[in-house]
């Protein structure tokens, strides 16, 4: 008689195929979830969660901003592309940052000495200019 094959050990493999999938997907939907502190934006860029919560501003919709256009290149306590974003607030004045926020560039070649000393600290990267961004946004 022939022998066609061991079905339990296939029956293993493919659980634990399935297994591994979820695994993979349920550890990379959790990277995506929102930490319970915020964790990216530019120093440079969007102080959008410290400002949110002094300002009673839409949390949600500041995350969603956030993540769109700042995640990329800043974190909230390590450098990345862009400067560690924990206290940037507390650094800048608010009008200085939304005019960094608004375009970098133009703040560099006015010849503002913080916006050239992050620029050169950088690697002479400039930040992407949000100049849709309103000030309530930034908050």
């Amino acid at each position: 008689m022939k022998k066609v094959g061991n079905h339990n050990s296939i029956s293993r493999e493919l659980l634990f195929s399935v297994a591994l999938m979820l695994t993979l997907s349920f550890t990379s939907s959790s990277q995506n979830a929102a930490p319970a502190t915020p964790a990216v934006t530019p120093a440079t860029t969007t102080p959008a969660p410290a400002a949110t919560a002094t300002a009673g501003g839409d949390a949600v919709a500041g995350k969603a901003l956030f993540n769109a256009n700042c995640a990329a290149c800043h974190a909230l306590d390590k450098k990345m592309t862009g400067p560690a974003l924990r206290g940037v607030s507390a650094k800048y004045d608010m009008p200085w940052l939304y005019k960094w926020i608004n375009n970098s560039s133009a703040l560099i070649k006015s010849g503002d000495a913080k916006a050239i000393k992050i620029y050169e600290e950088y690697n002479k990267s400039v930040m992407t200019a949000f100049p849709a961004l309103s000030t309530t946004d930034i908050d």
